[in-house]
């Protein structure tokens, strides 16, 4: 018998870790006008603040305040926070729920009073390391989309623990609110994680305790088996040595990522490192994620809070080319060439072309803001088919005029 998460444990030089960001993805650092702040109003603890003056440091994290709760992970369209052992837990959460497939498996915070009883009808309870707003759109979707029974979070206890229910707040009229609170987070994102299961076709669902109907839950918490994140399994030597070289992989990884970091933060902020173009790591799970599952069934999916949108243009496009420049991930791709004739030589117009690839858009908004021509529209209305596989649509072509 050998534990694997214990060598990973030994070996990566992860600890409990703190939450970094780096400021040259932020959103406001590529385009200040979109002024983001999903991360700062959305931080349960307000552990995250922007610092306008000072591009280098423009957003950051106070460890004093910083809960762990891993929601900016994934909050954040374009992933500029970081973990270093987020990787290490979702690779033990994958492989102890693996064998649950046919099972009602229900996962529960970290902080739950009593993880070991439920009163949903469940088979077992896998108690998390963290809390269950660290499980991303791209995560729920991964681990369901394996299964052939449902999945259940018990958010009973978000409505009681201080991340869930937020800040207290005082508004203009006296009364008390609660703000940042991090439940209404986690019902949104079961809600999206649904919608597309749901449209792929996949066999089981996220369930809710708070959603759930008064008759599906017991009157009294009944006692659950118990699957640990970190119990022993048995191992082939072929397994050992795999796992082992994942683990220098993950940390060597880690070890480049960090220097090509502070490489990029003694470059002062340069045009191209806050202009790279990248598909954020969680965006990237997730289409794979659709990829693996079968082919739609619906022609668009609708779902307003869903991190797609779909890009129309109208005539008053002038090819200016500034939406492609500053979409963050490069799902508007601008493009110009010469005309040739039929013998294939120039004819001295010049041609341009927009294309959008709709799975790598993470409705930011920024297209629309950086168009001066009011030419672009995001809409919440995305073709299934093209956020599961990767193509580019041509929105517009024609011929490019010189500016007067």
């Amino acid at each position: 018998m050998f534990d694997l998460s214990k060598l990973g444990n030994i070996l990566a030089p992860y600890g409990l870790g703190s939450i970094s960001v780096d400021a040259n993805r932020c959103l406001n650092n590529r385009f200040k006008p979109i002024q983001c702040n999903i991360c700062v109003s959305q931080c349960p603890t307000w552990a995250i603040s922007f610092n306008w003056e000072d591009q280098d440091h423009l957003v950051s994290v106070d460890p004093e305040l910083c809960a762990n709760c891993g929601y900016c992970l994934h909050a954040c369209p374009v992933g500029a926070f970081q973990h270093p052992q987020r990787e290490q837990g979702i690779i033990a959460l994958a492989r102890r729920m693996a064998p649950t497939r046919t099972r009602t498996v229900e996962l529960v915070c970290r902080r739950h009073p009593q993880p070991g009883y439920s009163n949903a009808p469940v088979d077992a309870v896998l108690p998390l390391e963290s809390c269950l707003a660290s499980l991303s759109l791209a995560q729920l979707v991964d681990l369901t989309r394996r299964r052939e029974a449902d999945i259940w979070l018990d958010d009973s206890f978000c409505q009681q623990c201080a991340l869930g229910i937020g800040q207290a707040q005082q508004r203009e009229d006296g009364q008390i609110e609660y703000v940042s609170g991090l439940h209404p987070r986690i019902k949104s994102l079961v809600e999206q994680a649904n919608a597309l299961l749901e449209a792929f076709g996949a066999a089981a669902r996220i369930r809710l305790h708070s959603e759930a109907k008064r008759s599906i839950l017991t009157a009294e918490p009944e006692e659950k088996p118990l699957i640990s994140l970190v119990e022993a399994e048995e191992v082939s030597r072929r397994d050992f040595f795999s796992s082992l070289g994942s683990v220098f992989a993950r940390t060597t990884a880690t070890v480049i990522a960090d220097e090509i970091s502070q490489l990029q933060s003694e470059e002062e902020n340069s045009v191209e490192v806050r202009m790279a173009q990248r598909i954020p790591p969680e965006r990237l799970w997730l289409q794979s994620a659709l990829g693996k599952m079968g082919p739609p069934q619906v022609e668009f999916i609708v779902q307003a809070e869903l991190p797609f949108a779909d890009v129309e243009v109208n005539e008053n496009c002038t090819a200016c080319g500034n939406c492609a420049r500053f979409c963050p991930t490069g799902a508007l791709r601008f493009a110009t060439g010469q005309e040739e004739d039929e013998n294939g030589q120039p004819t001295g117009h010049l041609l341009f072309a927009l294309g959008f690839i709709a799975a790598d858009c993470i409705n930011c908004g920024i297209c629309v803001q950086a168009c001066s021509d009011k030419a672009l529209t995001l809409k919440p209305k995305v073709p299934a088919a093209e956020i599961q596989k990767r193509r580019t649509r041509l929105l517009i072509q024609g011929e490019l005029v010189p500016c007067e």
